[in-house]
């Protein structure tokens, strides 16, 4: 048994009319939506901080090719003996990283405080010295302001606030575990304060460690790629710098030690 369908070609006709006027009354909701993911972009891009990835490539040389002494037949002939995998685990070995960290004292950063966003800065009106070695700074937290003409440290940790009036706090007896001295007034101070972060040793290395990225530059290459982001682009030249000069003074006690009991024997 055969059925016959009849398609009525008018009711697949498109009335462009008729569908305008079906969407456009939800225009209002179109609208909001639209400001609504405005503002939340503009918010986003304002205040949220700018992050800089700093990026260094270094050449591990083959100790073969690096001595003195003439290259026999078969180290003329064989290939590399670089270990680079190996270079890389020095390279962000506890050791190295921890002499980065004292070095350039990491575990001791100051904060701008703005209205919204805090950020890094390595260039403050002050000047800031730790009255304790790196192994000893604990973790904790203080705010630096500038309040009637009078230098205000609050210490967030132990809740506990401290007012020097010379705006230093060298010529006074106090228990933190800094020095700040050498303060420019200047019409900053009237939208931004400062903190100072302190973080412990050991956790500042494994930050340090958890940050830092590092890559081979091609499958045959001898060459290792260093990156390191922070929100400020100083900030992280230093480290990246920091880095590659401790390990490369590493290497360089490393060959040291090797030629002088090469000698003792």
């Amino acid at each position: 048994m055969t059925k016959s369908f009849e398609i009525d070609a008018s009711s697949n006709k498109f009335d462009l009319k008729t569908e305008f006027f079906k969407y456009f009354f939800y225009w209002k909701y179109f609208l909001f939506s639209t400001i609504i993911c405005f503002l939340i972009s503009f918010s986003f891009l304002k205040y949220t901080n700018k992050v800089y990835e700093t990026t260094a490539k270094i050449k591990i040389l083959d100790q073969n090719q690096s001595n003195l002494e003439l290259l026999s037949a078969s180290d003329l002939f064989s290939s590399s003996s670089i270990n680079l995998e190996n270079e890389m685990e020095v390279l962000s070995s506890y050791p190295i990283l921890e002499k980065v960290v004292k070095n350039l004292n990491t575990n001791t950063k100051v904060f701008e405080v703005g209205e919204i966003m805090k950020n890094i800065v390595t260039n403050y009106p002050f000047k800031l010295r730790s009255k304790i070695s790196n192994n000893k700074i604990k973790e904790n937290l203080y705010s630096v302001d500038i309040i009637e003409n009078k230098l205000v440290i609050e210490d967030h940790n132990n809740e506990r606030k401290y007012v020097f009036d010379a705006m230093s706090t060298k010529m006074v007896k106090h228990d933190l575990p800094f020095e700040i001295f050498d303060l420019e007034l200047n019409e900053k101070w009237n939208n931004v304060n400062y903190e100072v972060r302190n973080k412990s040793l050991n956790n500042e290395v494994i930050n340090l460690k958890s940050k830092i990225n590092l890559n081979l530059s091609g499958r045959k290459s001898d060459i290792i790629s260093i990156k390191y982001s922070s929100t400020n682009s100083f900030y992280s030249e230093k480290i990246v710098n920091e880095l590659i000069n401790v390990f490369n003074n590493d290497g360089i006690e490393d060959r040291r030690l090797v030629h002088k009991r090469t000698i003792d024997f």
